[in-house]
């Protein structure tokens, strides 16, 4: 009897489990962006970023040379600024990227890069 009910709570916490995800799901109907990456972000990117995160060498095991080479789950979710580590590292007061050493990025291009994300990181 004991092991029924165990079976039973089991089949329904795992047919129920989508009431439990904390992902966060965010709409994305723009209908003109601002920003788009080939005509804004990659911009920044290849000035900022590229020399230690391009394809044939990728510190962190991040290549941003293209759009798709993001892990969009990891680094931001569109159109949310509160998740994924792009701008957290950007704005990291202790460990910044970029590194202080290629130079700081400058306020326009962090903002771009927020608002792009905002409205739900638009390839082109």
């Amino acid at each position: 009897m004991k092991k029924l009910f165990i079976l039973i709570i089991s089949l329904f916490y795992y047919s129920c489990s989508d009431l439990f995800l904390t992902e966060k799901i965010i709409e994305c109907n723009i209908d003109e962006p601002e920003y788009t990456f080939d005509s804004d972000i990659k911009p920044i990117i290849d000035q900022y970023c590229i020399s230690c995160h391009r394809s044939n060498y990728s510190a962190a095991n991040l290549n941003l040379s293209e759009y798709n080479q993001f892990n969009i789950s990891k680094y931001f979710v569109p159109g949310d600024t509160t998740q994924g580590e792009i701008l957290n590292r950007i704005n990291d007061k202790n460990d910044p990227m970029p590194p202080i050493w290629v130079g700081t990025m400058d306020e326009n291009s962090i903002q771009i890069i927020k608002k792009w994300i905002l409205e739900c990181a638009i390839e082109n």
